[in-house]
């Protein structure tokens, strides 16, 4: 069994010396190419995900886990190189949790608004290269070909909300959002 081995330690900065509180505890990894350390705090990042999550009663966990998937089974993840899992999270948490709202039997709604919603977000590029993660560590967009990345996998999206949609289709001049806001789901 081939095990991942990442040297690291905890970083217990002022914020955590004066609070006490495990979400404010940062951890340091090791860089090995730069022979640096990066700070992040997972607890805290965490608990801003579940916090806007919770606003959109799962939508927008279920947005993430759709595009994580998305990016996996592309046919492109050859050219999606550096828009990390984390990255595709940070960005989602940025997306506004009342369009990713997930009502029961109407799931495919979160899939139109998600493809709104980033549409918005890549035409702004001087806001895409501002986003920070949700524990306020580091820019999500910090080279161009992030953004290339992102239009890829925004491309896959659309090409799924597509199919589903054409599967739904009550009249030939629907357009795929409209199908996919319209369409609910049986519940069995």
């Amino acid at each position: 069994m081939k095990v991942d081995v990442v040297p690291a330690h905890w970083y217990l900065g002022v914020e955590y010396q004066s609070s006490g509180d495990d979400m404010d505890k940062g951890v340091c990894i090791y860089i090995k190419d730069q022979h640096t350390t990066s700070k992040n705090y997972p607890f805290r990042y965490m608990r801003e995900i579940n916090s806007v999550d919770m606003r959109s009663a799962g939508g927008t966990k279920a947005a993430i886990r759709l595009m994580k998937n998305l990016k996996a089974d592309s046919d492109a993840k050859r050219n999606i190189r550096l828009l990390s899992s984390y990255d595709i999270a940070s960005l989602i948490w940025h997306l506004n949790p009342d369009q990713l709202l997930l009502e029961e039997s109407r799931e495919l709604r979160v899939m139109a608004h998600l493809e709104k919603e980033l549409d918005i977000i890549i035409s702004n590029e001087s806001r895409l290269f501002s986003l920070k993660t949700p524990d306020n560590t580091r820019l999500i967009i910090d080279k161009k070909e992030k953004i290339e990345d992102l239009k890829i996998l925004i491309q896959e999206l659309k090409g799924l909300n597509k199919m589903i949609s054409e599967e739904n289709l009550s009249s030939p001049s629907q357009e795929a959002l409209s199908v996919l806001m319209e369409t609910t789901v049986p519940i069995y």
